[in-house]
């Protein structure tokens, strides 16, 4: 069983939907030769922002996500997973993570394998815990 612990993690520095769409746009502009719709590409803004507030309230209490690795793997995890966006929605999880992380004072230094990290996410092969362990292994924390 996943152990609970009680909130009070009210140092976190959380990304906003704005920076994640944002975020988004970047990576879109970068890699897109013309638009298939529109310009929208945000599709399902509640699946963000459940996410964001997942990780920034506690239920009852008690801190579903606790520590700033728990809750960038629920973040990045979620928007990897679900697809709020149209498209690049691997790339912008990935992005997300790192944006949080430096919020918070660590760089997420991005290995060759993360490419494949973000396909075994896709395919199942690696859980939100396992994605957490992989994020703080593959940190520096900024002085």
């Amino acid at each position: 069983m996943k152990k609970i612990e009680k909130s009070g993690d009210e140092s976190t520095k959380y990304p906003s939907l704005s920076e994640i769409i944002v975020i988004n746009e970047k990576v879109r502009k970068r890699y897109i030769l013309f638009d298939l719709n529109g310009g929208r590409n945000l599709i399902h803004p509640d699946i963000i922002e459940h996410a964001l507030n997942a990780i920034k309230f506690p239920i009852f209490g008690f801190n579903l996500h606790p520590g700033v690795f728990s809750k960038t793997a629920y973040l990045s995890y979620t928007i990897i997973k679900r697809h709020p966006f149209f498209t690049f929605n691997e790339e912008t999880g990935l992005l997300v993570a790192k944006l949080f992380l430096k919020k918070n004072g660590f760089t997420l230094l991005l290995p060759r394998n993360c490419r494949r990290v973000i396909i075994d996410i896709i395919e199942g092969k690696m859980n939100q815990d396992n994605f957490k362990n992989w994020l703080r292994k593959n940190c520096v924390k900024i002085d």
